[in-house]
């Protein structure tokens, strides 16, 4: 959908501009310079990669004693300088969408752990739709809004029964939303049924592992230098 509203954007402005008469002359520049669409989409996963890293750092302010600024920096530096981050951070994979939405729902979780708002709760489940329609497996991110509502209610910061409340709201809510943000899963539920089942694998499609000494020289030779170089 990003993409879409980006390529229609390159359109409009193309079009405005009097750079384009009609769609057709739109697709004769894309087949002579694909970098019209190429490159817009890649500066919104940049733009997506630097919101995670931004939202990384406010994550980890609160959680600082002392010096909390030198701790936040450097968590944030930890996903800014990692080599795979880097390497998916410069073409356009939905993987960099999703980390930045699991950190935002994260970041929900904390303010659900220390204050228990319901709006925290949509918060995390607007979130946490957006991060299931990027990829499945951020799903698991909800057992950190969970764990959130334990800790409000074990601390005895709020009534247990208006936690379970607003926790049955982000239960209810997040699927919905998912439907809402990708309709196709619901209007194609048997095609998408049959993607999901098949991802369940116990072996990766490339390699699962090559032992200790070749995953580290792959390390090395894939993503260091290629993310870096």
């Amino acid at each position: 959908y990003v993409l879409a509203v980006i390529n229609a954007s390159v359109f409009g402005v193309g079009w405005a501009a009097g750079l384009y008469q009609s769609p057709a002359d739109f697709m004769a520049a894309i087949y002579q310079n694909p970098s019209l669409l190429i490159l817009p989409g890649r500066i919104s996963i940049v733009a997506f990669s630097i919101l995670a890293i931004w939202q990384l750092k406010k994550l980890a302010d609160p959680m600082m004693q002392g010096n909390a600024w030198i701790g936040s920096i450097f968590a944030a530096a930890l996903l800014a300088f990692s080599p795979l981050y880097v390497q998916h951070s410069q073409i356009i994979r939905s993987d960099i969408m999703g980390t930045a939405f699991m950190l935002l729902t994260l970041g929900a979780a904390v303010r659900i752990a220390d204050q228990g708002k319901l709006s925290d709760y949509l918060w995390a489940s607007i979130w946490l739709a957006l991060a299931l329609a990027s990829k499945w497996p951020f799903g698991i991110t909800a057992l950190a809004v969970f764990g959130a509502a334990y800790h409000q209610v074990r601390e005895n910061r709020s009534g247990t029964v208006s936690q379970l409340k607003r926790l049955l709201i982000f239960t209810i809510a997040t699927p919905i939303l998912v439907l809402v943000i990708s309709p196709y899963l619901l209007l194609d539920f048997s095609t998408a049924f049959s993607n999901i089942t098949g991802e369940a694998r116990v072996q990766h499609l490339g390699a699962t592992s090559e032992g200790f000494v070749r995953n580290a020289l792959w390390y090395i030779r894939e993503p260091l230098f290629s993310a870096l170089s």
